[in-house]
C-alpha cells in the first residue's frame, strides 16, 4: 500500500514538471486574455466603419476590370511558384518549431510564477486578478541529524 507521503512527494515532482507549469501558463494567458475582450470589443465596435454602397460598388467594378491581367500573371509565374514550395515549407516549418519553442518556455515561466515555483514580482496575482506579492522561492536549508 502506497504511503501518504509517497503520494505527496510524487505529485509535488509531477507539479515541478515543465508541462503543469506550461499548462499553467496558459491558463494565466487565457484569463488575461478574456479580461482584455470586452474592452476590445467595445474598441472594435466603435471603430467599425460601415462602408457607403456607392463606394463599395465602385470598388467591386475595379476589381473585376483588373481580374484578366492578374490571371495571366498568376498563370505565367506558377510554374516558378511551384517548384520554390518545398525550400519555402522547410522554412516556414523551421520557424514555426522555433516560435512554438520559445512561447512553450514563456508560458512555463508564467506557470511557475503563478505556481509560486519562480520569481515573481508585486503585480495581479496571476489567477484571481487581486494584488499579490509572491516571493522568490528557495530550497529549503538541509535537515541536520543531531550528534
Amino acid at each position: 500500500m502506497i504511503g501518504t507521503n509517497e503520494v505527496i512527494t510524487e505529485v509535488r515532482k509531477l507539479a515541478g514538471t515543465k508541462p503543469v507549469a506550461a499548462a499553467a501558463g496558459a491558463g494565466v494567458a487565457a484569463t488575461a486574455a478574456l479580461r482584455e475582450l470586452p474592452g476590445r470589443l467595445t474598441k472594435l465596435s466603435q471603430e467599425a466603419a460601415v462602408p457607403s454602397w456607392s463606394a463599395a460598388v465602385s470598388s467591386f467594378n475595379g476589381t473585376v476590370a483588373t481580374l484578366p491581367s492578374a490571371v495571366t500573371g498568376t498563370v505565367t509565374t506558377l510554374p516558378t511558384v511551384v517548384t520554390s514550395l518545398p525550400g519555402r515549407w522547410a522554412g516556414y516549418v523551421s520557424t514555426a518549431r522555433t516560435v512554438a519553442a520559445d512561447r512553450y518556455d514563456k508560458l512555463a515561466d508564467i506557470g511557475r510564477e503563478a505556481l509560486g515555483q519562480g520569481k515573481a514580482t508585486q503585480t495581479k496575482g496571476a489567477l484571481n486578478g487581486k494584488t499579490t506579492k509572491a516571493t522568490k522561492t528557495t530550497k529549503p536549508a538541509p535537515k541536520q541529524t543531531g550528534q
